[in-house]
């Protein structure tokens, strides 16, 4: 997958951190206690190194922020969908975030003339519908499951509660969040500077990253239709399905029982720095 240069989630966690230290209140525990910013740096610091260690191997470290919810939240607000049924509907009321415990989500928004464009591909440990915090009253665009998901669903100002409550909490989502906007960010400028191949390339290593447990020498990921596909991508599927063709002619896909779909992520990464025609 296509890297760019950028300053990696924690640490701009932590400099939120050391400016959050400074308000008036100071920085507070899950009991509400005033800590010391300096305290609170470092412990916040090795909180964000082990969680590194423990996502190693693209574990996205879903349990640790669902272990942060209160247990009448975790074991209450938890929603089962299935493959393409809606979550919410752009124009929707927007009064709660949501957290992905296990699936696959897409976010798309519909046009006024009609056409229907994929803005995100969310997986495991990923938030979405944050935007109600900021004042959204509205949803500005749709969210679908694409595969069978387990979501649990947060009351706005449940979220605000626990921000307030619990430190952990909000660092971990905050985290969540800025780790989501740097994959939208280079998705974006992959759109802007890429071929369709590469683009396509991109998309089946995004896939392969929300669905691979372990480092493995290939990722087996749920079957997404090309119509799909070149939404996403910004293509026809005609384009879509010459390009998939090729790449399964090349060994960089593979498709066997039950439709599901292996991705060779180390040889379509080369795809994706140019050292590989597709």
């Amino acid at each position: 997958m296509t890297k760019y240069s950028h300053v990696e989630p924690e640490a701009l966690v932590r400099q939120a951190t050391r400016l959050f230290a400074n308000t008036p209140d100071g920085p507070r525990n899950s009991r509400g206690d005033a800590r010391a910013s300096s305290e609170f740096v470092v412990n916040e610091s090795a909180q964000f190194a082990d969680l590194n260690r423990q996502r190693a191997g693209n574990v996205r470290g879903t349990f640790m922020l669902a272990n942060c919810l209160p247990k009448h939240i975790s074991e209450n607000a938890g929603h089962r969908y299935f493959g393409h049924q809606t979550i919410f509907k752009q124009g929707d009321a927007a009064q709660a975030v949501y957290y992905i415990r296990r699936g696959r989500v897409m976010l798309h928004v519909l046009s006024m003339q009609g056409k229907d464009a994929v803005t995100a591909l969310l997986g495991e440990g990923d938030l979405f519908g944050e935007a109600c915090l900021a004042g959204q009253t509205n949803r500005a665009g749709s969210a679908t499951a694409m595969v069978e998901c387990s979501i649990i669903r947060i009351e706005a100002a449940e979220v605000i509660r626990q921000f307030n409550a619990d430190t952990a909490f909000s660092h971990l989502f905050l985290q969540r969040l800025i780790a989501r906007n740097v994959r939208t960010e280079e998705a974006l400028l992959d759109h802007l500077f890429y071929s369709c191949e590469k683009r396509l390339a991109h998309v089946l290593l995004l896939l392969a990253d929300l669905e691979s447990a372990a480092e493995a020498p290939f990722a087996e990921i749920t079957p997404i239709n090309q119509e799909t596909l070149a939404e996403i991508v910004g293509t026809t599927r005609s384009r879509v399905s010459y390009f998939m063709n090729r790449f399964r002619k090349l060994g960089l896909v593979e498709y066997h029982g039950k439709g599901r779909m292996k991705v060779y992520q180390v040889q379509l990464s080369a795809v994706m720095r140019g050292e590989c025609d597709a």
